[in-house]
């Protein structure tokens, strides 16, 4: 998760999101991960 946030920081943020992603493809319900990723991706609508 310490990769993806500093990959985020340094402006690359597809792959931070990607990693991110693939860490609950892993693991599923990682509150974490799952905490990141609803806060760097917009809701669908």
């Amino acid at each position: 998760m310490s990769l993806a946030q500093e990959l985020y920081a340094t402006g690359k943020k597809d792959e931070a999101v990607g990693l991110v992603r693939e860490v609950l493809r892993k693991t599923l319900g990682f509150t974490p991960a799952e905490r990141v990723l609803a806060a760097w991706v917009p809701p669908k609508k």
